[in-house]
This record gives structure tokens, C-alpha cells and sequence, in this order.
């Protein structure tokens, strides 16, 4: 093979260095992954790639991934989209042409390095001038923060088809070059429906992480991530079980043509009340989610204190899916939560999970995001606990609920045991009217009864009475 002779920049100095072109790494020799070369595809630029020199060799991490994000990400972009745009950057560097930048590899004694035309990752935005946008520290801090994390695509666990472009629209489209990675999903953060092209939106990462408004619920880099790549295997998060929200608000652009992510849930609930809240959920993991069988999966929910650190209620309602989704497949319900049951300031987190068995936001030693939402619940008209009903054993509760005003009154009638809410169920009482309901079949525990008009409540039978011997003593 013909020696050709190439520039290195070491530490500032140029050295001069013999070593050998190879179209395609040499399974006899080791790539590095510390260090890589740039060429330009312009042949009248320096450092062409099927000439003779070639610019470096380059930190991957610290020159070369950072150099490409502070050019080819929006200038606006935070810390998650930043982060999100290192990883599919850091992935896409190891891929050949079609599905990343390597050009070639390049011999130097024993070992290959990688040669990445500028073409498909723009470390120059000019070849000619080497000219290159200013590395801040946001750059370096989602560089150094991601050093461990890539992308790995199903099947065989390689390096994804990290492919991403300015804008796709709304849906993206599904691409040729992978079909275990690039598959066509709904995007709504992005309001061209007209455009459909594959891969990650990079305007829609700086879109998905707006907060700042009132509802705002970006998502995280791993959100954004397994949102626009299918079936991806990502270091440091769960592989098969996540989830996300696709939910957005529509009233107004944010960010160029792109709209922000939103939750849906009231920002003020009232004690004890049952609330329906619209919900975009898309199935990010790579396992089939179902509706029935042995663990089905739900939406549901956690009450936490205002500082989110501690549960008030764990085990919310769960709201069914409707029918089973695979990987990369959304849906819209509509799901279910019922207030706590004193007044207060709470945080709100959805979560998915899988019935029986695990919530998707604790998976062992790695968890996966839930949908924060502060909440200020303030006092229903009215609101009455009873402390055991039943319908099991031949005992059935009737719970009476009198309406004492004079206009129709909504009431909610919220089961719970074990700490866990079992099912809530709405009725409307006409003026000074009166009705009768009973627990669900099998259930014991307690009962909360909320409404928007004064009431009365009472319960029969009575509830079963304990009666404890007196202790028998000398006296």
C-alpha cells in the first residue's frame, strides 16, 4: 500500500508523519477512540479528503465533539438539548458516510484512526478558513456531562444511525438507511406538517426543553433521544421500559416555528376531587406495552410534598391505554387523578407502570423521568371521610350522599386502601336531592367523599366494631 505522508497537530506543534490510507478499518488493528482525523470533501481545500493531508490527530471528546456542537447546534439551546445533540454527535462519528462522518481510516504504525468528513459534521463551518464558532461552557459542561453515553441500535448493539438535520416536520419521516433506528414518528412540538424528514429535529431539541411558562414540561435528553431514535439502546438509562409525553401547547410559537411542551394537568385542584387530564404518551423502550395479561401497563401517578422528596401518596389511579403499543407507537387518552385530600402545595408526577411488577420511573440502579407538575390544592365545598366501607364477605356499605343546596352538586367518591387509591367514581345530586352508592365488588378500606356543595354523608350498615376483653388484674 502507498506511504503517504500527513500533518499532525500536537499539542500546537506540526509534526510530520508517515502513515498508511485504508478505506475500511482492518479488523487486525485497533481503532482509537481517543483520537481523530478531519478531512474536507472540497478538493480545493486543505486537508482533502482523498488527498494527501489530513488535519489532527484530535481529542475526539474534547476537541473534535465539542468543535461540531457549537456549530451545528442552535445557538439557543440549553443544557438538554446540548447534551442530547453531543450524543447523537459522539454517535454519529462512528459511523461510515450515509449513517455518520467517517471517510475513511488512516494508518499510523499500528493503529487506525478515524477520518471524519467535515462534510457530514461541520467541525470547519468554512474548509477553507478553518473558521469555526466559539466553544462556551455550556458546550464543554454537555460534553463532559454525556462522556459515557452513546447510542446503540437494536439487534446487534452498534453504533445507531444517529442521523439529525435542522428541521424534519411533523411526523418525521421513516429512512432508508437503518430501519431499526429511523423510524418516521409524530412530532408535534414542531408545527410544519408539510415537511417529513428522517432523523432528530435539531431545532425540535432546543423546542422540547422550553420551560419558563406556566405548564411547561420539557423533556430530558433521554426523552428527546429515544423519542426521535426507535428501539435504541442508551448507556445509563432503562433499555426496555420508557415512555414520554408528546403533549404541546398550540396556542402560540415559542421558538422559531416550533411550539413548547406542555402538561395538561390544572395547576389548581381542590381537595379529594377527581380531575381528567389529556395525555400524548409515546412508547420509547423496545418492548410491546399491553393492556391486559400477567403486568399490563398504565399511566398513573405519585404525590409528593411541595419539594418533590417526599411520597404523600404513592399508588394513584391507573388509566388504561386503550390498546397495546409497540415501540416508537403514541397514543391519546384521557387519564385519571384524584386531589390528596388536605389543602396544600404537592408535586404531581406521572408515571408509568407495569402492573405487578415495576413503575418505569425505578428500575433498579437507573431510573427514567416522570412528568413533575406543581399543584396548589386548595379546600373543596365539602369534603367527608369515611373510615371502612366494604362490599366483600356479604358486607355491603351504602354510602347516602343528601345534597343540601339548592342547585345540582358534583360529587366524587374516592376509594382507598392499603395507601393506594383503588377507583373513583362522579356523580351528580340533584338540589336537596339524595343518592345511594356502594364500593366496588371485593373492595375494603375507606372512602372520600368531595363535593362542590355542602352535603351530608353517612354509611350503612354501621361499621363492623372491634371489642377488646378488658385485662384481667389484681386490684
Amino acid at each position: 500500500m502507498t506511504k503517504q505522508l500527513t500533518v499532525l497537530l500536537v499539542a500546537g506543534v506540526v509534526c510530520l508523519v508517515t502513515g498508511q490510507i485504508h478505506p475500511a478499518a482492518s479488523p487486525q488493528m485497533s481503532v482509537s477512540e481517543t483520537y481523530v482525523y478531519v478531512c474536507s470533501e472540497e478538493a480545493d481545500a486543505p486537508y482533502y479528503c482523498d488527498g494527501v493531508y489530513y488535519y489532527g490527530p484530535i481529542n475526539y471528546e474534547s476537541n473534535y465533539t465539542r468543535h461540531v456542537l457549537a456549530n451545528e447546534w442552535p445557538g439557543q439551546a440549553g443544557d438538554e438539548a446540548l447534551k442530547t445533540g453531543t450524543i447523537a454527535i459522539r454517535t454519529f462519528g462512528w459511523r461510515e458516510l450515509g449513517c455518520g462522518a467517517i471517510d475513511h481510516y488512516y494508518t499510523v504504525g499500528s493503529t487506525q484512526y478515524r477520518v471524519e468528513n467535515n462534510l457530514s459534521q461541520a467541525y470547519w463551518l468554512n474548509p477553507y478558513t478553518q473558521a469555526q464558532n466559539p466553544i462556551l461552557t455550556k458546550h464543554t459542561n454537555a460534553v463532559n456531562a454525556t462522556s459515557t453515553v452513546t447510542m446503540r441500535r437494536g439487534g446487534d448493539y452498534n453504533a445507531a444511525c444517529a442521523k439529525y438535520k435542522a428541521d424534519c416536520g411533523n411526523p418525521t419521516a421513516t429512512g432508508p438507511e437503518e430501519n431499526w433506528t429511523l423510524w418516521g414518528v409524530p412530532d408535534p412540538v414542531d408545527s410544519d406538517t408539510s415537511m417529513h424528514l428522517s432523523g432528530m429535529s435539531q431545532n425540535g431539541t432546543h423546542a422540547w426543553e422550553l420551560s419558563g411558562y406556566d405548564g411547561a414540561a420539557p423533556l430530558s435528553y433521554r426523552q428527546m433521544l429515544t423519542h426521535y431514535y426507535a428501539q435504541i439502546a442508551l448507556s445509563g438509562a432503562p433499555g426496555v421500559y420508557r415512555w414520554t409525553w408528546l403533549d404541546v401547547d398550540t396556542t402560540q410559537t415559542r421558538y422559531g416555528r416550533y411550539y413548547g411542551p406542555k402538561a395538561n394537568t390544572p395547576l389548581t385542584m381542590q381537595t379529594g376531587r377527581r380531575y381528567w387530564v389529556p395525555f400524548y404518551i409515546q412508547n420509547t423502550g423496545t418492548m410491546q406495552w399491553n393492556i391486559s395479561g400477567t403486568w399490563p401497563e398504565y399511566l398513573s401517578y405519585h404525590w409528593y410534598d411541595s419539594g418533590g422528596a417526599n411520597v404523600v401518596i404513592w399508588d394513584g389511579l391507573r388509566s388504561s391505554l386503550g390498546f397495546g403499543l409497540g415501540p416508537a407507537q403514541s397514543t391519546q387518552i384521557q387519564a385519571k387523578v384524584v386531589a390528596p385530600f388536605s389543602p396544600g402545595v404537592y408535586t404531581l408526577k406521572w408515571d408509568m407502570v407495569s402492573e405487578g411488577s415495576f413503575w418505569f420511573s425505578d428500575q433498579g440502579s437507573v431510573s427514567w423521568p416522570t412528568q413533575n407538575v406543581a399543584i396548589n390544592v386548595q379546600p373543596s365545598a365539602d369534603l367527608v371521610h369515611l373510615p371502612y366501607v366494604k362490599n366483600s364477605s356479604g358486607w355491603i356499605s351504602t354510602i347516602t350522599i343528601h345534597n343540601n343546596s339548592s342547585s345540582a352538586a358534583e360529587v366524587d367518591v374516592t376509594y382507598m386502601a392499603g395507601g393506594r387509591t383503588d377507583s373513583s367514581f362522579s356523580h351528580v345530586v340533584s338540589a336537596y336531592g339524595t343518592i345511594n352508592v356502594t364500593p366496588p365488588v371485593g373492595f375494603f378500606g375507606s372512602a372520600w367523599v368531595a363535593a362542590d356543595r355542602d352535603i351530608t354523608v353517612s354509611v350503612s350498615p354501621e361499621p363492623e366494631q372491634v371489642f377488646l376483653p378488658l385485662a384481667l388484674k389484681d386490684y
